[in-house]
């Protein structure tokens, strides 16, 4: 019983140290790159021309104002096509930038609308355009 116990602790042993190897001794750690807010690298201008970005993917901007014109920071919206959403917070300037394939996209509150506003639809779609202005109006 001893042999079979001391059999088994040198496998674990074995098993743990080849998982160390796998992991070049890092013991583990995540090494992926911490995710960026798209908004942060986006100019603040963005023209038809210059919407699709390098990678081919096309860049969607949904801006997110109240009924004075000032911009919302905050608000949760997400982008959605074929039932699949991405979502993203509008910076200081009220601005959520996606980086999408090129297709026709609506836009959708996460959580709703955001607490002391209302708006008079629920879903928003991008049509032909990569730009799309939400106004909240003030409860």
């Amino acid at each position: 019983m001893k042999a079979l116990s001391r059999i088994i602790a040198l496998a674990l042993v074995a098993v743990m140290a080849m998982l160390c190897v796998g992991c070049n001794g890092d013991g583990g750690a995540d090494t992926t790159p911490a995710a960026t807010t798209p908004a942060a690298t986006t100019p603040a201008v963005t023209t038809p021309a210059d919407t699709t970005v390098d990678s081919g993917l096309t860049e969607y901007k949904v801006t997110v104002v109240d009924n004075e014109g000032a911009p919302v920071e905050g608000v949760m919206v997400q982008i959605c096509f074929g039932g699949l959403c991405t979502p993203a917070r509008t910076d200081a300037s009220g601005v959520a930038v996606f980086k999408k394939a090129k297709d026709t996209y609506t836009v959708k509150f996460l959580s709703g609308v955001p607490a002391g506003y209302t708006c008079d639809a629920e879903e928003f779609a991008f049509g032909e355009a990569t730009e799309l202005t939400i106004t909240l109006k003030k409860a």
